[in-house]
């Protein structure tokens, strides 16, 4: 719930198509904003939780936060300059997540890492890159 009403109303659309073109290499503000809200609620978690439930809890945490900004990017267009900012975007995400150490929601981030790179790439490049490590077990309906 919060942090989809952080990303509608934090995320502007010039954030991943600015008008000017110039690429900024920064994560954007509603990124930068649900990092810090999630960081904080691990930190809640952790405190309040030990063992296994830590673990259990942050799996379901990372699954529903991947599928909550997958969701989210799917509603925009990007344009190649955008795009530099959706990969820090991408970084801070798998940065706020990788100390969880959950194999699971690890994949799941580089997977969109993976598939945001995508965005950058020369089209000619594009079917190779598609075929790597990381995007070889995709639906390539999903890259269409």
């Amino acid at each position: 719930g919060w942090i989809k009403t952080l990303l509608i109303n934090e995320q502007k659309k010039t954030d991943f198509n600015p008008q000017g073109g110039e690429a900024i290499a920064v994560a954007s503000g509603a990124c930068l904003k649900v990092v810090k809200w999630v960081g904080d609620l691990t930190k809640k978690i952790r405190d309040s939780l030990d063992g296994r439930n830590v673990e259990w809890v942050l799996q379901e945490l990372g699954i529903r936060l991947h599928r909550t900004v997958y969701e989210h990017l799917m509603q925009f267009q990007f344009a190649s300059a955008g795009a530099m900012t959706l990969i820090c975007d991408m970084q801070e995400y798998r940065r706020c997540v990788s100390d969880w150490k959950i194999p699971t929601v690890t994949a799941l981030f580089e997977t969109l890492h993976a598939m945001c790179n995508l965005l950058i790439l020369p089209p000619e490049n594009l079917r190779g890159a598609a075929m790597g490590d990381q995007l070889a077990n995709m639906d390539k309906t999903i890259l269409d």
